[in-house]
């Protein structure tokens, strides 16, 4: 079962007037590639998760950061959690690309293609204080089978592939700490101790 890797930074504070800006500062240390591809959808939700949102824009064309956090502004408050979905690009593995009818050029059936990602602001009073508990600030990278790829064999590609998101992922967490410095970050996911021993099993392939 595949489960979401994600980032939660803890800082000083969290106030209401800081919700929108610890958001920005977090989404502004993407890769250039992720934030030039723009927002693909933001929301404010209220109370807690299971509400619905306050707001909630989907775009085809992915949009500004900053006019995206302009629509959220009038929204939010201490009780609110700010999100916004962008993309960044790792690489993925797939099987149909890898057999002897594979297109020329491929390299064994992996291909660098836009990933989903979400990164949350949670105001201090959202859902009784999660944000305490959680992190000020969430970024969730999505499945951790970018991160496995258990359905590839494991050779020298693989090896290479894998290297190349895992070390995308550790120096995004680095940027962040190093140009942030929140007080606290932890690099997690749900079922975190099945997913650190299958790491360990793949890399002990």
């Amino acid at each position: 079962m595949s489960d979401s890797i994600r980032l939660s930074l803890w800082f000083s504070t969290q106030t209401t007037a800081q919700i929108l800006p610890h958001l920005a500062h977090v989404v502004e240390l993407l890769p250039a590639e992720a934030l030039e591809r723009g927002v693909r959808s933001l929301s404010v939700t209220a109370l807690d998760w299971s509400e619905p949102a306050l707001v909630e824009e989907r775009y085809e064309t992915g949009i500004p950061l900053a006019a995206a956090l302009e629509q959220m502004r009038e929204f939010v408050q201490a009780d609110c959690a700010g999100e916004l979905e962008l993309a960044w690009l790792l690489w993925s593995y797939d099987p149909e690309r890898a057999g002897p009818d594979s297109p020329s050029g491929e390299d064994e059936g992996w291909l660098q293609v836009p990933q989903t990602l979400r990164c949350s602001s949670l105001g201090p009073l959202f859902a009784d204080g999660l944000a305490a508990e959680e992190g000020h600030v969430v970024v969730d990278f999505g499945l951790d089978e970018a991160f496995l790829a258990e359905l590839a064999p494991w050779n020298a590609s693989t090896r290479r592939h894998l290297q190349a998101n895992i070390l995308q992922l550790l120096a995004f967490s680095r940027k962040v700490e190093l140009q942030l410095r929140p007080q606290r970050r932890r690099l997690w996911s749900e079922g975190e101790a099945d997913w650190t021993q299958r790491l360990l099993r793949r890399i002990a392939e």
